[in-house]
């Protein structure tokens, strides 16, 4: 069984990535990742983006060129992660899957601990 997950790479006007870490009593809790959700049948990555991160955070997002896809088992499931960078528009950051945020310098991703399903996307933007 294949999950198709849509992930955000969203960039500011300094160049640095939001990350969010998982709340406590969610999948990989406690891990960071670039958020985003799963695809709803028939919607595209970047409109799943858009939604999820609406709905998770209340922020405006405009996803702008693919980034790449990795495949990881997660149990018996294959999560195929499809990230997009993204431009943040605007938002009131209320927070519902995560309990933190934070702004990062490309090179300061590798000093977080990702989720798993992430962490290729990390290697290749901390180059």
């Amino acid at each position: 069984m294949v999950i198709e997950v849509a992930a955000a790479i969203i960039d500011n006007e300094d160049g640095r990535i939001l990350i969010a870490r998982k709340r406590e009593g969610t999948s990989h809790a406690g891990l960071w990742e670039f958020p985003g959700g799963k695809l709803e049948p028939d919607e595209a990555p970047e409109e799943t983006l858009k939604r999820e991160l609406m709905e998770e955070m209340q922020i405006a997002i405009e996803p702008y060129a693919y980034f790449g896809t990795t495949d990881h088992m997660q149990g018996s499931r294959m999560i195929r992660l499809i990230a997009w960078r993204a431009t943040f528009i605007e938002g009131s950051w209320v927070l519902t899957d995560h309990d933190e945020v934070r702004w990062v310098k490309p090179q300061e991703l590798r000093h977080y601990a990702f989720a798993p399903a992430d962490a290729a996307f990390v290697k290749q933007l901390s180059v």
